[in-house]
């Protein structure tokens, strides 16, 4: 778990089963943050295999995998020359009518090209993920009409870190489902932009993110009341974006391009 402010695996255990996020609406059906994963460190990862034993650590038991490290409230999969996986529990989807998101973190070990793909019920779902040395966010929608499923996060060569697991509703970073109040519009100028963008009428937000097509959240910013913003789009490679601004007041959406 990638944070400063360990909670205990109990207040985890709660925040499973009861926190609802009441601002935006998301509810978090199921979480895992890795925190009983506490032996070595990112850095320098447990070496010893722990697949058969991860129910010890886990928030919710039925958990299962091969190759799993523990890495200091996160977890390794793999080996230099043996790939990984990790499965969830069986979710039940049933009570839940919206749609539902899985999101986590990701990264590579330092160097390693390597692939991961994820499964639900054995089919994958979202595009194989590439990871990077440094952590980022993944989203994947899930399609509706799921009744239960498990989830599985397989690589196929080298190393992958994993953190920060959960599944929740109604995701308001999952941009093609945001409901926005059109009193709450931003506007984007110069679009297309080849270095940097404005971002105006933004004052009533806390945060803005830059995410990909396929729900990655690029940059994110955090917004302390100022009406308009600029933003470089150096790094950035050509083609289409979203700009999702958010807070108390609700949240809105823009696409933008990232020209040559």
């Amino acid at each position: 778990m990638k944070t400063s402010l360990l909670l205990s695996r109990l207040s985890a255990a709660i925040l499973f089963l009861c926190f609802t996020l009441n601002s935006s609406g998301q509810t978090i059906i199921f979480s895992e943050d890795f925190s009983g994963f506490a032996t070595g460190s990112h850095a320098s990862p447990s070496t010893s295999d722990i697949s058969g034993s991860l129910d010890s650590r886990t928030i919710q038991p039925g958990w299962s995998g091969y190759k799993v490290y523990s890495a200091g409230g996160e977890i390794k999969t793999g080996t230099s020359s043996i790939p990984g996986w990790i499965e969830t529990p069986s979710i039940d989807f049933n009570a839940y009518s919206s749609q539902v998101f899985l999101k986590f973190d990701i990264s590579s070990w330092p160097g390693d090209k390597c692939t991961v793909k994820i499964l639900l019920n054995g089919e994958p779902i979202g595009d194989e993920i590439y990871p990077e040395d440094e952590f980022k966010t993944i989203i994947i929608a899930l399609d509706q009409g799921m009744n239960s499923g498990k989830i599985r996060f397989e690589s196929q060569a080298k190393r992958y870190f994993l953190d920060n697991v959960i599944l929740e509703t109604d995701d308001l970073t999952a941009v093609e489902n945001i409901r926005t109040d059109p009193d709450l519009q931003i506007r984007i100028f110069p679009n297309p932009s080849a270095d940097i963008i404005t971002v105006s009428k933004i004052g009533n937000f806390n945060w803005l993110e830059i995410i990909s097509l396929n729900g990655e959240i690029i940059k994110k910013f955090h917004l302390r009341g100022e009406d308009e913003i600029d933003i470089s789009t150096e790094g950035l490679r050509p083609g289409e974006y979203f700009i999702k601004v958010s807070g108390k007041a609700g949240s809105s959406v823009k696409k933008f391009l990232k020209s040559r």
